[in-house]
């Protein structure tokens, strides 16, 4: 399985509910935040395997309210089992 990796300001909280079917894997990155802001969210993958290399990046501003669990974004990947990668989301 990928390592995820997660840098959160202060006392934020970020959670990753991931499900797979198959080679599928989904991840949907979670955020609830102590204080409402205006975030520039950015969810990074990158992934190495048997035919070459992929990166897919996603990011937009998002307002996000305070103590309120919001989903950021679905990203769906096809994961091998040779495969080597590693998936990031960054509030800011």
């Amino acid at each position: 399985m990928n390592t995820l990796l997660l840098l959160a300001a202060l006392s934020s909280q970020i959670t990753f509910n991931t499900t797979q079917q198959g080679d599928v894997y989904t991840i949907i990155p979670e955020v609830t935040l102590t204080q409402s802001c205006l975030c520039r969210v950015q969810i990074l993958s990158l992934r190495e395997g048997s035919s070459g290399q992929s990166q897919t990046k996603q990011e937009k501003t998002l307002s996000l309210p305070a103590n309120q669990p919001i989903a950021l974004t679905k990203l769906s990947l096809n994961i091998s089992p040779d495969d080597r990668g590693e998936n990031s989301c960054y509030c800011f």
